[in-house]
């Protein structure tokens, strides 16, 4: 027991580091997976800024491209430009523009330039009218054919005195069954019936008038059954309509437009339908906005006027933009004075400069969007999916302080600049971590090794010390037996004689094993050596004892390349390999063995194969290590320590070969020994 007591020691170290180094690693993983959480983690709020940042200075460029634009219409305005061309002008070119105004402050009062305020009916003192006033009174008596013909001669008075006639003349013989008349009577004054409703105002005349009339005359194509100009006058009536300004708006928004609107339903196809629908849409924003102005901005602007035109920095320096003031996030007010006591605005489309804003920035996976201070999507491209999320938010800072611009996506994966940071701040972590796990993996496995090792050495030893004690006693009292004279007789004294040298043999043998044990397996000079002529003189030696043991060995010997190697130890190597196929042959067949030498490309390769009781295929690879043997019943039995083949494999490897076991005859061994030819 005094090996296995020397060898704790060492192993108990070995065990105590590799628990060490695996305590190392675990701390190394943990410093690693916190790192890894910390670097991930600032790599978010990295991203997150970045795209903060990238929002913000698109929302500013966004915001002062806007403000360079109002500034640059308030400065036409303030040169002199007239706000109806302006409006009109600016409206058909830009599809977000709504409406133009000009006021100016006078004392106390305000006095709007544009739009200009409707015109009053004053029905009464229309009617006041000395030909009005006759058409009236007959009207009262007379059928109502003779009054629609009185109120009809009214055609020569003023333009206000004609339009009202006109339209009570139309009514009287519309009542009279006279259609025909009633549609001259529209007809045949000035100004006619499509007359535009935004030159109303100009030209003194009421435009809800103008409307009435129109409706009367669509009546009456109806009537007549001349669709084609019905259809036409009530599309130019709504489209009219919806392009007023003002206060106009008031009093032919809700009423005139929603009655020609369900006229024109009859007749109009979707898309016709739909586009006056966003006109009209458009027009409610912008009496929304001339509400505004008229009962807000016009008396609240920060004083004193500049009374002169300013030049485009003064003008930029009191711009201001108003907007949400009722809770409507599609109204958008740009004003500033503008000299002389003169203030001007414009109002823009809210909607459509914000889907504007989020339309086409982003990436195929995310995209801008516009919240309220609730985080309502109000303006996005595409919903949201169910693993999108805000990225980052910046708020507007002039147009729509009450809005936030978002980046709206799946959470971000980390992107090249971000991936290949992590990967240098984590590769010297990961880098160690590998080491430690080698190094473990390759001390465990170096442990596992020299456990078996030790363990099949202790066992050598066992065996050779009970194998050299056996043949020892034997001498032993053989010997004695002799001392005491007990072998007389010439035959027995022989015999014993004969005995003591076979046990002598075989110590010799068991002290031969030993001493390969330590033996470095280094080879010695290295000559030329013919394959052929060494496989040949191989085959000479060993032939005979294969025939003494009732066995065969067969030769297939093909000449080869000339090799640089030690001779005496390449003949021992294969001798090692037909000793064993003598050794461990089967007793119930007659022992086979077949050595081939034959060439392939850069190598020379032996082979030995037997027809004995083989190499089980698990162990095919553990045979070739030094003291392995294979326990099981049958084997054994002719003394091997697990020595020869690991002499043959160290043989191989100092030649810069390689030995391998395959399957050989009838389940018997093949063992190839692989040569490297000379270069």
């Amino acid at each position: 027991m005094e090996p296995v007591n020397s060898m704790d020691t060492p192993v108990m170290s070995r065990r105590l580091s590799a628990w060490l180094m695996v305590g190392a690693l675990a701390t190394i993983t943990t410093f690693a997976a916190v790192r890894t959480f910390q670097l991930r983690q600032q790599l978010a709020e990295d991203s997150a800024d970045r795209i903060r940042s990238a929002l913000h200075d698109r929302l500013a460029t966004w915001e002062d491209n806007l403000g360079e634009r109002a500034e640059a219409w308030l400065l036409e305005l303030a040169q002199g430009t007239p706000a109806y061309e302006h409006e009109l002008l600016q409206r058909q070119s830009t599809r977000w523009y709504e409406a133009s105004y000009v006021w100016s402050l006078e004392a106390d009062s305000v006095r709007f330039e544009h739009p200009a305020l409707p015109v009053a009916e004053a029905g009464e003192q229309l009617l006041a009218d000395p030909c009005m006033s006759r058409a009236r009174l007959l009207s009262r008596a007379a059928p109502p054919e003779v009054a629609g013909l009185q109120f009809r001669r009214c055609r020569t008075r003023s333009t206000p005195v004609r339009l009202l006639a006109s339209s009570l003349s139309a009514a009287f013989l519309e009542a009279a069954d006279q259609p025909e008349l009633a549609l001259e009577a529209l007809d045949e004054i000035d100004p006619a019936l499509d007359f535009p409703l935004d030159r109303a105002s100009q030209n003194g005349l009421s435009a809800y008038r103008m409307v009435v009339r129109r409706t009367q005359a669509a009546r009456l194509l109806e009537t007549l059954d001349q669709q084609e100009r019905r259809e036409r006058l009530l599309l130019l009536t709504a489209t009219e309509i919806s392009e007023l300004s003002g206060g106009e708006l008031e009093s032919l928004l809700t009423t005139g437009a929603k009655l020609v609107r369900d006229d024109i339903s009859g007749f109009a196809t979707p898309g016709e339908l739909e586009s006056l629908d966003h006109r009209i849409a458009r027009a409610h924003r912008r009496l929304r906005g001339w509400q505004e102005v008229r009962d807000r901005l016009s008396l609240h602007l920060e004083a004193p006027y500049p009374l002169t035109v300013p030049d485009v920095d003064g003008l930029a320096d009191s711009l201001r933009f108003a907007s949400d003031i009722y809770g409507d996030r599609e109204l958008l007010l740009a004003y500033a004075p503008i000299g002389h006591g003169r203030v001007a605005a414009i109002q823009l489309d809210g909607s459509a400069l914000l889907r504007h804003l989020s339309r086409g920035t982003g990436t195929d996976q995310t995209r801008v969007a516009v919240m309220d201070s609730d985080g309502t999507m109000l303006y996005t491209e595409r919903g949201l999916g169910p693993n999108d999320l805000v990225l980052a938010e910046v708020p507007f800072e002039r147009v729509f302080p009450q809005l936030r611009l978002a980046l709206i996506g799946p959470t971000p994966a980390d992107g090249p600049q971000g991936l290949g940071w992590l990967i240098g701040q984590l590769t010297p972590i990961a880098l160690a971590l590998c080491l430690g796990i080698i190094a473990i993996l390759g001390r465990l496995a170096a442990d596992r090794r020299q456990r078996e090792l030790l363990t099949r050495q202790q066992a050598f030893i066992a065996r050779v010390t009970h194998e050299l004690k056996t043949p020892l006693a034997g001498i032993r009292v053989m010997a004695e037996t002799l001392d005491m004279g007990v072998g007389e007789d010439p035959a027995q004294r022989r015999n014993f004689l004969e005995r003591i040298i076979q046990e002598a043999q075989r110590l010799e043998i068991r002290i031969d094993d030993i001493l390969k044990v330590a033996r470095a397996r280094r080879p010695g000079k290295r000559i030329s050596v013919d394959p052929l002529e060494l496989a040949e003189e191989v085959v000479e030696y060993w032939r005979p004892r294969f025939e003494l043991h009732g066995a065969t060995l067969e030769a297939d010997l093909a000449p080869c390349a000339e090799l640089e190697a030690d001779r005496a130890l390449l003949r021992d190597a294969i001798s090692n390999l037909l000793d064993n196929a003598l050794k461990y042959r089967r007793e119930d067949v007659p022992g086979r063995c077949l050595i081939r030498c034959l060439p392939d490309d850069a190598w020379t390769i032996f082979e030995v194969t037997d027809n004995g009781i083989g190499v089980p295929p698990a162990m095919r690879k553990t045979i070739f290590e030094r003291f392995a043997r294979i326990e099981r019943p049958g084997r054994g039995k002719a003394g091997g320590h697990g020595l020869g083949l690991s002499f043959v494999a160290e043989a191989a490897a100092a030649h810069g070969g390689l030995i391998e076991c395959r399957e050989g005859f009838d389940g018997g061994a093949r063992f190839i020994l692989k040569l490297r030819n000379r270069r």
